[in-house]
């Protein structure tokens, strides 16, 4: 499963917020991650975007050090 996650709003080129979502451990299939998440928390909170992080990647509440060119291939439309 997940080890380790954080969640962190960004701005997409229209100047729209949508939540990103950066996690370590199992990678997991974005559709199953929401589904998951959709049982517990309201949909405006569940992330747009889910990206695996490998062990190459230390993940830090420092937003500045994840990856800014994200391109939202799925909107959550639930």
């Amino acid at each position: 499963g997940v080890e380790r996650a954080v969640v962190i709003v960004r701005k997409d080129n229209q100047d729209r917020q949508f939540i990103c979502a950066f996690y370590t451990g199992k990678e997991i299939d974005a559709r199953e991650l929401r589904s998951i998440l959709s049982t517990t928390l309201p949909r405006y909170m569940v992330p747009h975007v889910f990206t695996y992080m490998d062990g190459e990647h230390e993940i830090n509440v420092d937003k500045f050090v994840f990856p800014t060119n994200i391109v939202v291939l799925a909107k959550n439309n639930q």
